[in-house]
């Protein structure tokens, strides 16, 4: 191999190693929300067959179940190992099967799925995410296998791999849709005899029968007892735009984000008109794979009067499709070997690495939703009331404060007040994460006259932002009562 070869070979290397750093580094902060209540979930299991009587729609199978497996609390990075681990192998797969169409392929996938902030965070986290993404990839490799050579072990690792993408997370589903109708589509063209459609139906039943059967099983033992939590409630265009902020690291700005949403949609046009113009029946995955994604999204907001419990992490699967539709595109477009095309497309890869590289440096140094622990101990150390009384704003921050005021000073009483409480007998702290805020209790904490203060709706209340503790990078504000 000689320099020029190798170079290729290095950077790429440079490239996985470097996000792979990344992931680790991201994995040692405090729990966010989502993990606390699969720890909690986790907690009330008495044996591995709990994991499917919860009845929870943050119950992630496996990953709860490996959080039971870990007994109680162990550092905060040994919950995220299957996470790390599966974002690491993915990272690596998808760059290897892009690296056989070419060097310049496997190099914008390492560096698009590498860095991206979104993949970095759920790679970090003690979720199913990751995993199903594993899973789901290689049930994707598997069926393309078996397309060109169908064979009853290969029909059976499909089944195996689906099967575990599932337990991992449920959201799968989008991308198994497309792999089924996919699957019905064969790579050779021709008049349907009936023994064809027998064969059909016998691939079909090899495939699909243990997948199926199991999401029969499962939705009968657990989803339709579905408990939900969900989140914040928003319309359709804020939950893509989210997305679009999500996965390109750009500002909070309308414009901007509307444009890279139109973009990305011409993107998935353009790669599936240029599929279907090959006759490659991949155009079939991206068309079901958008359709049921986008779908169940418009289905949700229709039943919520426009509104919708959908965050970027629910596109995880669309993400990854765009990111591999986007490095193709690249590299086909730097065929010609242009120094102008390709000083472009690394400028653009800069620039997203870049503005990646703002959210994932403050989600290492400041934790994903901030770090509780200081500011407990700080409250308690400025307060003498006992039970220490902090109030907050809604259910999700009432869940952090109470999973981590224990830890924080183990042995000392604390109450958390929220919503028409705290309007009863306002607290001298509190702690709002509107973010995080849902239904009525939005609206008990309300910005006062100058910057930094606040009061409670309906009282004479007064707060002032706190200072005693560094809030820099935190995903709430901690402030103190001054009247």
């Amino acid at each position: 191999m000689n320099r020029r070869s190798a170079f290729p070979v290095l950077a790429i290397g440079a490239f996985i190693l470097a996000a792979i750093v990344l992931r680790i580094a991201a994995g040692f902060d405090e729990f966010w929300i989502d993990e606390v209540l699969t720890f909690e979930s986790a907690s009330q299991m008495r044996s591995p067959f709990d994991v499917f009587a919860l009845h929870f729609d943050n119950n992630h199978y496996l990953n709860t179940l490996y959080f039971w497996l870990l007994g109680g609390l162990k550092p905060y990075v040994l919950y995220r190992i299957p996470s790390l681990v599966a974002g690491a192998m993915l990272l690596v797969l998808l760059t290897a099967g892009a690296w056989k169409r070419g060097a310049a392929e496997g190099g914008i996938i390492a560096v698009l799925a590498g860095f991206s902030h979104l993949l970095i965070f759920f790679s970090s986290s003690g979720r199913g995410y990751m995993p199903m993404l594993l899973f789901g990839y290689l049930s994707y490799r598997v069926m393309d296998r078996y397309r060109q050579a169908p064979r009853a072990r290969t029909a059976i690792l499909f089944s195996v791999t689906a099967v575990i993408a599932f337990l991992w997370h449920l959201t799968y589903i989008v991308l198994y849709a497309a792999l089924a109708a996919w699957s019905f589509r064969s790579p050779v063209q021709g008049t349907l005899s009936r023994r064809r459609v027998s064969y059909r139906v016998y691939r079909a039943v090899l495939c699909h029968a243990f997948p199926v059967l199991f999401l029969s099983a499962i939705f009968v033992a657990d989803i339709w007892r579905f408990r939900t939590v969900g989140g914040p409630f928003v319309s359709i265009e804020e939950s893509l735009l989210d997305t679009v902020r999500a996965v390109f690291g750009t500002p909070d700005v309308s414009w901007l984000n509307t444009v890279l949403l139109y973009a990305v949609s011409v993107a998935f046009l353009w790669a599936i008109v240029r599929l279907a113009m090959r006759r490659d029946d991949r155009f079939v995955l991206l068309v079901i794979l958008l359709g049921v994604t986008l779908g169940g999204a418009t289905l949700q907001a229709v039943a919520l009067d426009g509104y919708m419990s959908v965050a970027p992490r629910h596109f995880l699967l669309p993400i990854l499709a765009f990111f591999l539709v986007v490095s193709g595109g690249l590299a086909h477009w730097l065929r010609r070997d242009s120094r102008a095309r390709s000083s472009i497309v690394a400028v653009v890869l800069c620039a997203y690495v870049l503005a990646n590289a703002i959210p994932t440096v403050e989600g290492i140094r400041f934790g994903k939703q901030g770090s509780y622990v200081p500011a407990i101990r700080s409250i308690v150390a400025r307060t003498e009331d006992d039970p220490v009384v902090i109030g907050t704003d809604g259910p999700a921050s009432f869940t952090m404060l109470r999973f981590y005021a224990p830890l924080a000073l183990p042995g000392r009483r604390f109450a958390f007040p929220f919503a028409e409480e705290i309007a009863a007998d306002p607290p001298e702290w509190f702690l709002a994460s509107s973010e995080l805020a849902i239904g009525p209790s939005r609206a008990i904490f309300v910005p006062g006259s100058q910057p930094g203060e606040a009061g409670v709706a309906g009282t004479g209340a007064r707060y002032r932002f706190d200072t005693g503790v560094r809030q820099e990078g935190w995903y709430w504000d901690l402030y103190r009562r001054v009247d």
